[in-house]
C-alpha cells in the first residue's frame, strides 16, 4: 500500500508540475506549429508536418485528432484528396 503522506508530498507536488507545465508547453506550441503550417498549406499532410517539426508522424496525428476534437481545424473533402480548415 501506499503511504498516503506521499500524496501530499510538496517537493514531488513541484517537480511534477515543472515537469507537466514543461509538458503543456511543448503540447501548445506544436498545436501552434500545425495550425501555422496548415495556413501555409492546406493540403500538407500528418507525414510532411512530421517531418518539419521533427516528431514522430504518431505524434503529429494525435495532435490533429485533437485539434480536430476542440475544433481549431477541420477536414473539408476527402482523405485523398482533400484538405485542411483552420477555424479560429
Amino acid at each position: 500500500m501506499r503511504n498516503p503522506a506521499f500524496l501530499n508530498d510538496k517537493i514531488n507536488d513541484r517537480i511534477n508540475d515543472k515537469i507537466n507545465d514543461k509538458i503543456n508547453d511543448n503540447t501548445a506550441s506544436l498545436d501552434e506549429k500545425i495550425l501555422r503550417l496548415i495556413d501555409e498549406n492546406k493540403y500538407i499532410t500528418a507525414a510532411e508536418i512530421a517531418e518539419i517539426t521533427g516528431k514522430s508522424a504518431t505524434t503529429v496525428y494525435r495532435h490533429i485528432t485533437a485539434l480536430t476534437g476542440v475544433g481549431k481545424i477541420k477536414r473539408v473533402g476527402s482523405r485523398k484528396s482533400g484538405y485542411w480548415k483552420t477555424v479560429r
